[in-house]
């Protein structure tokens, strides 16, 4: 902060419009209950996002990144069709910015 080297701070806030819907286990992030309804409804999006033919846009923002690791930390890609590789990462890219 004193201007020697880079700084970065990190701010995490409460969107419900980028999981698309409200549950009031997202009022307590540190609780499992909202750990697992967080990573089931990315997990659903992925599978929306994911599939040949995705008709509509998604309910709401968040997905799991492509990838996959093991307990053993074996890393693995997660399944996504050709047609949607190209949009997912210029998406991830621009989101970025």
């Amino acid at each position: 902060m004193d201007g020697a080297r880079d700084s970065e701070v990190a701010m995490g806030a409460y969107q419900p419009c980028h999981l698309g819907l409200l549950h009031d286990s997202f009022h307590h992030p540190e609780s499992e209950e909202c750990i697992k309804k967080v990573n089931q409804i990315a997990d659903k999006y992925w599978d929306l996002y994911s599939s040949e033919s995705l008709e509509h846009d998604l309910p709401g923002h968040l997905i799991r990144y492509p990838i996959g690791v093991s307990s053993e930390g074996v890393v693995t890609e997660l399944p996504l069709s050709t047609s949607h590789c190209m949009t997912f990462f210029v998406y991830f890219h621009c989101a970025l910015g």
